[in-house]
This record gives C-alpha cells, sequence and structure tokens, in this order.
C-alpha cells in the first residue's frame, strides 16, 4: 500500500468535527485501509479485530454516522470512499497520467459492480480529457435541489406501489440521504428501484454485520 496524503482540514469540517470519536475513527481507518482508488473490501471481522475494544454496535453505529462518504457495490461487498481520489489526486483522473495509473486500474477492476460510472462521477461526470483542472469552473455551487413530483418518479421507477413508496419515504424525512440533503433524486430513484427487485431481501445498500 502507498504512501497517502493526509487532508488535517478535515478536521476543521463541521460535519467531520461532529462526529462521535469512535465514527472519526473509523473514517480514517477506511482511508488508511483501502486501495489507491479509495475502495475496501468489506471485512467486519477485520474492523472489530483492528479496532478493539470497540463493540459490534458501536462499529455499525459509526457506519452509519458516516454513511454520506462512502458507497457501495451493488452486492454490498465493496465500499468507496467518495473523496479519496479528490485528496490524493490532482483531479480529473487521466489514463494518460503515470500518477493516475494505479487509481484507474482499481476503478476499471470494480467498475462492475458499482451501477454508475465510476470514473466519471470522480471527475465530477466530465469526459475524460476536460479543461485543464486549473481551468476548469470546479467552483460553481451545486444548483438547488428541487423536489420530483410523483409522474416524474414514475418515469424512473414504472412500478406505480414502488414510485409511491419513495415519494413518500423521502417527503416524510424531508428529502435527506444518511445526514445529507438529497443531490440527485433520479440516482436515489434508481437506487430505490434496483434495492426493491428482491423483496425478500432488507431494503436500503447496508453493511451486514
Amino acid at each position: 500500500m502507498s504512501d497517502r496524503i493526509v487532508k488535517t482540514q478535515r478536521w476543521d469540517d463541521e460535519i467531520f468535527s461532529s462526529l462521535p470519536a469512535n465514527s472519526k475513527l473509523l473514517f480514517v481507518y477506511l482511508s488508511d485501509r483501502c486501495d489507491e482508488g479509495g475502495f475496501w473490501e468489506v471485512s467486519m471481522k477485520k474492523v472489530k479485530l483492528d479496532l478493539e475494544p470497540l463493540t459490534n454496535e458501536q462499529i455499525k453505529q459509526s457506519f452509519k454516522d458516516i454513511e454520506s462518504r462512502y458507497l457501495l457495490s451493488i452486492d454490498r461487498k465493496i465500499l468507496l470512499l467518495r473523496n479519496f481520489c479528490k485528496v490524493q489526486y490532482t483531479l480529473p483522473l487521466k489514463r494518460t497520467k503515470i500518477e493516475h495509473r494505479e487509481a484507474i486500474k482499481a476503478i476499471d477492476y470494480y467498475q462492475d459492480r458499482f451501477d454508475f460510472n465510476i470514473l466519471k462521477m470522480i471527475n465530477k461526470d466530465k469526459s475524460l480529457d476536460p479543461l485543464p483542472f486549473e481551468e476548469a469552473d470546479l467552483t460553481k455551487r451545486r444548483p438547488k435541489f428541487i423536489k420530483p413530483t410523483i409522474e416524474e418518479i414514475k418515469l424512473i421507477i414504472k412500478d406505480p406501489v414502488l414510485a409511491q413508496k419513495f415519494f413518500n419515504h423521502y417527503t416524510s424525512n424531508g428529502w435527506v440521504v444518511g445526514k445529507s440533503k438529497m443531490v440527485d433524486w433520479q440516482a436515489s430513484a434508481n437506487n430505490w428501484k434496483a434495492d426493491n427487485t428482491k423483496p425478500e431481501e432488507k431494503k436500503g445498500r447496508v453493511i451486514t454485520f
């Protein structure tokens, strides 16, 4: 495992600084244990061993506390730290850059395990070779979230019952995902649809303990 850049400013981040100590420890642990692309193969046995004496319930709660900081694969066995590459490399990631080689190799290896384009997500959904980093306008504020109508949701979730459940669920919680305000309702709707294809499975992409 290569050396890592540590973003000391995270201790000034309002969300991070408000986390319980155990949750901060878990996030730092994942940042250290993931590979060059920010991927970590979920192993609760290893976490329990490395973070002893934290209990199973404490670890479970810590994952819940930091759930806005990671994404899970379709089978919930691979965890991807959202901003790992942003901290470690100068974006956008490019296949032509030697310093990006290991990160892109990891992305290619795990791509089939996720239901979205990882490289585009990391590169802010731009092409593989956008404007040079210093010229790209990455300072624009994210557009204000506009709540979808039930009719818009049904365009993505064809099952009217599932669509209504999605609408009711997020209307009741203020359109929040984890502890953060929803940004992309279309992506959330697609995840909701995928998570509910097998009714016998527990809904939501959560880590199994």
